[in-house]
């Protein structure tokens, strides 16, 4: 008999690391029969995966409707009837884990957690309520699924206590994200990927980019949604720190491989992550990272060479003028190194393995 999965997402319509793995997770897993709650919204920019699963729905969950949306998932749980519940971030921990009390019967339930706590003061009000409810509810889950060694060491340390905690790093399909060798000739065109978030550092960004005004040596493409002159919030970071026409603001980009094959080097300005998928990505296809010191980044460049300390914008700085004197041969040899990395680490075919030993179905 094929086993049920069901998913449990905050919002299905983000697009972050933990919504395409996911997806990646139940276009790799055919042998099971998987389903998709989001309590927030879904989005069409998952349709493949939407496409795959049994069942996906959406509860419209606002926090005035909270009662009645744990109650309606309650009753989702029940009518599936899942093998395992595998549920997504902090809000879906809580809310699934809430309402699988009042259910008939008592389903296995994994967390998945895809953040880090290095600025937890500087989380919303809801994700800080969200985070605390998670530590107290820690027990019941049956397993936890952590996408960063880091983030496994903060959130023991901050009380989170399960018998099962485990560490699955988020996969990638390296078909999809192709290795392609570059020439690594001026002008060299740094590519940042990330929403227009607070985690993202995004002022850092700005800052970085006014650096290197009009500089023929560099062209910057930023993608992510909200990342657009239409948004107030990013009109005003280009009139405060004064960007050149060599940036440009693409909002979000569908076809993440083409973007990652068009640039030469991946920067990534966060103050906080788990586990950012876009390194991994980017250095599949082997463009060169140069990161903040945040989550497992610096585990997934490979060393402390193109790391920078969180809103540390000289040394940034410094690390993109070092690449720019830095050999082409050199740099193509970090290139293919970051690739090798990525491959013997990273692979989703590992990672989908290692969540169905977690949730331990055995298929008959």
């Amino acid at each position: 008999m094929r086993k049920k999965v069901l998913h449990v997402i905050t919002n299905f319509s983000a697009l972050g690391g933990a919504e395409m793995m996911l997806q990646k997770l139940i276009l790799a897993q055919p042998e099971y029969d998987h389903y998709l709650i989001s309590l927030i919204s879904l989005s069409d920019i998952y349709e493949e995966s939407l496409k795959q699963v049994k069942l996906s729905k959406a509860l419209n969950w606002k926090i005035k409707n909270t009662a009645k949306t744990i109650s309606r998932l309650a009753k989702e749980i029940d009518s599936i009837q899942p093998d395992a519940i595998q549920s997504w971030m902090y809000h879906a921990n809580f809310m699934v884990t809430i309402a699988n009390s009042f259910c008939r019967q008592s389903y296995p339930i994994y967390w998945g957690i895809h953040h880090s706590l290095n600025s937890i003061s500087e989380e919303s009000l809801s994700t800080k309520i969200a985070i605390y409810l998670n530590k107290y509810l820690s027990k019941k889950a049956t397993g936890i699924v952590y996408c960063a060694q880091s983030s496994l060491k903060q959130h023991m340390q901050f009380g989170f206590k399960n018998k099962n905690q485990v560490f699955i790093p988020n996969g990638i399909d390296l078909e999809k994200f192709r290795f392609v060798e570059r020439e690594f000739s001026n002008p060299i065109t740094i590519g940042f990927v990330g929403r227009n978030h607070k985690a993202k550092g995004i002022p850092y960004l700005f800052e970085v980019m006014s650096a290197f005004k009009d500089d023929p040596r560099i062209e910057f493409r930023v993608a992510g949604k909200g990342l657009s002159l239409k948004d107030k919030e990013i009109e005003d970071l280009s009139k405060k720190f004064v960007i050149g026409t060599n940036v440009t603001l693409l909002d979000a980009v569908k076809e993440m491989e083409a973007f990652y094959h068009d640039i030469d080097v991946l920067l990534m300005t966060s103050i906080t992550e788990g586990f950012p998928n876009v390194l991994i990505e980017a250095m599949a296809t082997g463009a060169i990272c140069i990161s903040t010191d945040v989550g497992d980044a610096k585990e997934i460049v490979g060393g402390k060479n193109n790391i920078a300390p969180i809103h540390d914008i000289t040394t940034l700085i410094k690390l993109i003028n070092d690449y720019l004197n830095m050999n082409v041969l050199l740099k193509k040899d970090i290139s293919k190194k970051a690739y090798i990395h990525v491959e013997n680490n990273f692979s989703l075919e590992c990672v989908v393995s290692e969540y169905s030993n977690m949730w331990q179905l055995k298929i008959m």
